[in-house]
């Protein structure tokens, strides 16, 4: 969508059918399970700044009035590049942009991000209200649940905000458990997109990765499935699930 402010004509985001259907079918609470090279980042930059209800589009979407956001992620180092990216993408509706002592973009209409990280769970955005936020990496994060359950999930009471969990899996842990919420939660939808979902890739170039890599990290890191990489002698992928012969107990 194409917002327009000032003399400045937002360019528009045209997301590939994978991302298009994250869009379509948003509620309060969006995870998304991607494979590498889906395109999570771009679909990020866009619900966070030019998607209706993000920082710089408003809740209408033109841009009329901004709102507070916030872009969340394991450490600096995974929203670095994405924090220069919108400050040169948007740098003539920017009011503001800083990295320190964090980094923060405000935005000429009132609308803002705050960037943080999940290192200090009980600080990170502790006291703020958000319209909406995004967890980048969620998988990645080992305070998740923490920050979640104890700060991220109060930022968005005022403004009756939205949250998205992205990223790549990795094993079991809260990542999955937030994925699995949809199956009892109708606030919660939940997404598996693998990385040949984009139609932008070299065409058999994911598949061919299958030759060269572990089944099982080629099912996480590719297919987007949650698995799980055991160290003893009974590995995951050994397992088969069936009905055991009449005379074995179970």
């Amino acid at each position: 969508m194409a917002v327009a402010m000032s003399s400045l004509t937002l360019p528009a985001f045209d997301p590939h059918p994978g991302q298009a259907a994250i869009l379509a079918s948003a509620k309060a609470r969006n995870v998304a399970c991607m494979g590498r090279r889906f395109g999570k980042t771009y679909l990020l930059q866009d619900l966070m700044v030019a998607h209706p209800g993000g920082a710089l589009a408003g809740k209408d979407g033109y841009g009329r009035r901004g709102l507070p956001c916030a872009w969340y992620a394991p450490n600096d180092a995974y929203f670095s590049r994405v924090f220069q990216e919108i400050t040169q993408q948007y740098a003539k509706v920017i009011r503001k942009a800083t990295s320190q002592p964090r980094p923060v973009i405000e935005f000429r209409n009132g609308g803002r991000i705050d960037f943080w990280t999940l290192e200090n769970p009980l600080k990170c955005g502790r006291g703020n209200h958000y319209a909406r936020v995004v967890v980048d990496e969620a998988a990645h994060a080992r305070h998740l649940e923490t920050a979640w359950e104890q700060t991220i999930i109060w930022t968005l009471a005022d403004l009756d905000g939205d949250a998205w969990f992205i990223s790549t899996p990795l094993g079991l842990n809260y990542f999955s458990d937030l994925y699995r919420k949809a199956e009892n939660d109708p606030a919660w939808v939940s997404h598996t997109a693998p990385s040949m979902a984009n139609p932008y890739l070299p065409a058999g170039w994911m598949e061919e990765q299958r030759a060269t890599m572990p089944e099982l990290v080629f099912a996480q890191e590719v297919l987007a499935k949650f698995v799980t990489f055991g160290a003893g002698l009974i590995k995951p992928d050994m397992l088969v699930t069936g009905t055991p012969p009449r005379p074995l107990s179970v």
